[in-house]
């Protein structure tokens, strides 16, 4: 499984090389206090890093079901492509919490681990949720398009279009906290999961 993602990253390294400055920049904002409130540069980070995980997995898997060689690639990966998944996304929430430790380090009173869980339960909900339409219409094109709708939607409207779903915390004045995100992190997490599982039965 390790050699499949060795492989899968070389081919993503464009990518990875933007998701390192995205980081830099972010730890830059955060030490350097760019923002005055610890809810903007939260939102700041839901809004790029959440969106970033999607359409990395969708480039990781691209091959498997976009191409005229998925037939002989399942074959490859069979049993494995979930493993692969669960292992991109581990790795992909530690520099996300050592962000949310530093925001709480560098803005009081800020709860990094209701933030943690919220950005985790976010990335899960996004990424099986873009997995899931991109098997469905085997174009990455649109998908991604559908994920620019929905965000562009959620900011122009900041989270109160009663039609959307609204995955993101967009209160820039209620510090974030359990008591003031807990809805948000289950619906989140309940949805995410059911996606994982649809995601898991369909590569299995």
């Amino acid at each position: 499984m390790l050699n499949i993602l060795k492989i899968k990253f070389k081919g993503l390294n464009l990518l990875l090389k933007l998701l390192a400055l995205f980081y830099i920049l972010e730890f830059s904002f955060i030490v350097l206090k760019v923002f005055d409130n610890a809810n903007t540069i939260f939102l700041f980070t839901q809004l790029i890093f959440v969106p970033l995980f999607g359409i990395l997995v969708l480039c990781l898997f691209y091959d498997l079901f976009a191409t005229k060689s998925s037939t002989f690639l399942y074959t490859f990966y069979r049993g494995k492509v979930y493993k692969v998944y669960l292992l991109c996304l581990g790795l992909y929430m530690m520099p996300l919490l050592m962000l949310c430790v530093l925001i709480s380090i560098c803005y009081e009173p800020f709860n990094s681990l209701a933030a943690f869980f919220l950005l985790s339960s976010q990335v899960l909900l996004f990424s099986t949720l873009s997995l899931i339409i991109f098997i469905l219409l085997s174009d990455m094109s649109i998908t991604i398009s559908l994920f620019i709708l929905y965000i562009s939607a959620e900011v122009a409207t900041f989270g109160e279009n009663n039609y959307l779903y609204h995955m993101f915390y967009m209160d820039l004045h209620q510090m974030v906290s359990f008591s003031n995100v807990s809805s948000t992190l289950v619906l989140n997490l309940i949805i995410g999961l059911l996606g994982y599982k649809v995601f898991k039965s369909i590569v299995a």
